[in-house]
């Protein structure tokens, strides 16, 4: 049998998943399914903000510190190595 789970830290959703450990919070089938809908549904946003999920399966728009011009080349430098 399936069990359904989520991770919820300060009242947002961080994950869901099937089978977890026993330590994350129990959901039923219906819910799990609510929440992955949500999360598929995300709204967009710049790349100074994002969006945090709440239980209530509301978005939270927070703000994000633009990423460091060091990390970004380096980033740009390895994606171009995989390339």
């Amino acid at each position: 049998m399936k069990k359904y789970y989520k991770v919820i830290e300060n009242g947002h959703i961080l994950a869901v998943g099937t089978n977890g450990p026993d330590s994350c919070t129990g959901t039923t089938k219906a819910k799990y399914e609510e929440i992955v809908n949500a999360i598929l549904n995300k709204p967009e946003c710049d790349e100074n903000h994002d969006y945090l999920l709440r239980e209530d399966l509301t978005w939270e728009l927070i703000s994000v510190d633009p990423p460091d011009v060091e990390d970004a080349e380096a980033i740009a430098a390895i994606e171009e190595a995989l390339a």
